[in-house]
């Protein structure tokens, strides 16, 4: 049995860079292959001759939607249609089922763990979000989100970090790819709605005792956050988010290399593009770099513009905070080229 679960889990490859490494900073750098299901593999094998129990089918439903294809998808469904009737399945299947059905099935499998009193997880509801994702009809995704929230806080729980990341996920893209002539118009709309969204978030995240950790992807939840409040162009949002993410409440933090990294630059850029004080500037670009960002092409030369509009207020001053930039940019890009070139 315990064979089973390690080559289901894993699909009969090895146990990935990222789950052993001893230093944690390094295993950002494993491999990334796309893993699909193996058919015809071991997993299957061993699920042809193991007892089929509640366990070892939900174990092989949930390895089969784990590496998805459309067959490993269709398998799976057809395994819950199969055993469903005749025993209860383990919280996971549903979870994996809910994530790959249309909102319709997604429901029609939240009311048959209801009827077979299996209590829904915040995984559960990650899942019926991942279902709504699904509907191409950007009002009708929009609406749906809120059912899919008012269901979540009705039944006495809270969406979590997870689920409200994939709701912004969502939102990023409905955003236009290409210029168009109505491209303008619809991207606006689209940040003017994600704004909305994002602040009832944060009005509920800030209001809670604590933030901890459900999901191993609850961090992308700041960073997605972050993402939009720089594409609106709203500073507001954007300092509530630091706040937030900053405070003592929150046990939820980003790996430092790179995504932590990726979320404060994304902040002091925003904040340059809307500060008109050059001493304020300076002040928050000292307090960032080179601790929490490091200096990057767009934030050279983002400064160099903003320079360039304040100069004939602080001419000296702007040279000589250009001259300690250029310094940290040169020390950075020198120490990079010495230890890894």
């Amino acid at each position: 049995m315990e064979l089973f679960k390690l080559v289901t889990y894993y699909n009969g490859k090895n146990v990935p860079f990222s789950e052993w490494e001893e230093w944690h900073g390094m295993r950002v750098f494993g491999e990334n292959e796309p893993n699909t299901w193996t058919p015809a593999g071991l997993a299957d094998l061993l699920f042809e001759v193991l007892p089929h129990t509640p366990e070892t089918v939900s174990i092989y439903i949930a390895g089969l939607i784990k590496f998805a294809t459309p067959q490993s998808v269709e398998r799976a469904k057809e395994i819950h249609k199969e055993f469903a009737s005749n025993i209860v399945l383990c919280r996971e299947a549903y979870d994996a089922l809910i994530s790959v059905s249309n909102l319709k099935d997604a429901k029609s499998l939240l009311k048959e763990m209801a009827a077979k009193k299996i209590k829904p997880s915040a995984s559960t509801w990650d899942a019926l979000i991942l279902a709504v994702k699904q509907i191409k009809s950007f009002p009708e995704r929009i609406a749906a989100f809120e059912a899919a929230v008012g269901e979540i806080k009705a039944v006495g729980d809270r969406p979590s970090l997870r689920s409200y990341q994939l709701i912004l996920s969502s939102l990023a893209e409905s955003l236009p790819m290409e210029e168009s002539k109505d491209s303008d118009k619809k991207k606006e709309s689209v940040l003017k709605v994600g704004i909305s969204w994002l602040s009832e978030m944060l009005a509920d995240l800030e209001n809670r005792s604590s933030l901890d950790v459900v999901s191993t992807k609850d961090h992308l939840f700041f960073l997605d956050a972050m993402g939009l409040a720089y594409q609106a162009g709203n500073l507001e949002i954007a300092e509530n988010l630091i706040k937030l993410y900053e405070s003592a409440a929150n046990t939820v933090k980003m790996p430092a290399l790179p995504v932590e990294g990726i979320f404060y630059n994304r902040y002091l850029l925003l904040f340059i593009e809307r500060t008109s004080s050059m001493e304020e500037i300076e002040k928050k670009y000292k307090e960032f770099v080179p601790r929490l960002v490091g200096v990057s092409r767009q934030l050279t030369l983002l400064v160099a513009e903003k320079l360039k509009v304040l100069s004939q207020f602080f001419f000296c001053r702007n040279v000589l905070f250009l001259l300690n930039f250029c310094l940290v940019f040169f020390c950075r890009n020198f120490l990079f080229y010495l230890f890894f070139v």
